[in-house]
């Protein structure tokens, strides 16, 4: 998402994100992790979509195995 910003001259001061984790057991390991993200700025359609797949797309989120639920929601402002 910072490489998408930085592309489009954007800047992300502000923005807050919270990622909460959900164990297993039987083996113990992370189940899930769920993220959240507050956009400091309201910006139009297709500046959003091109930030959220940068999100969903970088190199952190392609390292996630598979089997781990790992959804990530957007929280934008109201322009």
């Amino acid at each position: 998402m910072g490489i998408q910003a930085d592309q489009h001259d954007l800047d992300l001061a502000g923005m807050e994100i919270r990622v909460e984790k959900e164990m297993a057991s039987n083996p113990r390991r992370i189940d899930a992790l769920r993220t959240e993200v507050w956009m400091p700025t309201a910006l139009d359609e297709t500046v959003r979509t091109r930030l959220e797949k940068g999100a969903r797309h970088c190199p952190v989120h392609n390292s996630i195995d598979v089997d781990i639920d790992a959804p990530i929601v957007f929280h934008w402002p109201e322009p």
